[in-house]
């Protein structure tokens, strides 16, 4: 775990206030400043796909179900229960002739079926034992990989309490340097959560020549935070 405190800007504002019909000049500091709190991810999320051709749907579609239902067997003898396994996205695409960018043909030559199930994988150790079962039972696209963090929450609040911190801190600075004190937090704005690191999509083929190793690293939690104090003259 570690942290991360970075400060973006300060300034020295005069923000105009209406109080009980009084039109006057209220100076204020205004600062934003964000904090990260790295974790190591416990969630594996990926997306895989089977694609199938045939010269009809009708036969493109089974043979499409008979590989998904291999993939489906092969990932539920790695220990995955199917409210880990949900399906994404299917579809059916007629498939034509083309030369030189031109379509030969109104009819079409065959049928692509598409059928893609996201995947949860709570053991990240596993992560590329499950991509080779799952090739290895008719996947042929990894469609994505994203690694997270299943309770973000306490490293968020971290995070935050760091920022502010770091934003009282740099308002209090620039407060000295202007001669002037710092006085009430007038308000605060926050913003951020954790940037999850994706993978480009992969062929199957590609990862076929020897076991997957994949390796999780760490997820940055990030908080913003955006505060105006007001100022009083010494």
């Amino acid at each position: 775990m570690k942290y991360v405190i970075t400060v973006v800007i300060g300034l020295l504002l005069c923000t105009r206030a209406v109080v009980a019909g009084d039109d006057e000049m209220v100076p204020t500091i205004e600062v934003s400043a964000s904090a990260s709190f790295a974790k190591a991810p416990d969630l594996a999320v990926i997306q895989l796909s089977v694609e199938t051709f045939a010269k009809t749907a009708l036969e493109a579609t089974q043979e499409n179900a008979r590989k998904m239902g291999q993939m489906s067997k092969q990932l539920k003898k790695q220990g995955l229960a199917p409210a880990q396994i949900r399906t994404t996205h299917f579809q059916v695409d007629p498939q034509y002739d083309y030369k030189d960018g031109r379509q030969k043909d109104p009819r079409p030559i065959g049928y692509k079926v598409h059928n893609t199930v996201e995947v949860d994988i709570l053991d990240i150790k596993k992560v590329g034992q499950v991509i080779d079962g799952a090739i290895d039972a008719g996947a042929n696209r990894i469609m994505g990989l994203a690694f997270k963090v299943r309770d973000s929450e306490g490293a968020y609040q971290m995070a935050l309490t760091n920022a502010m911190k770091s934003a009282k801190k740099q308002a209090e600075a620039i407060a000295a340097g202007a001669g002037v004190k710092l006085g009430n937090l007038l308000w605060v704005s926050t913003s951020g959560r954790a940037p999850v690191p994706m993978y480009k999509n992969v062929r199957a083929e590609a990862m076929m020549a020897a076991d997957t190793s994949i390796s999780g690293g760490e997820v940055d939690i990030v908080a913003n935070v955006r505060v105006k104090y007001h100022i009083k003259w010494k």
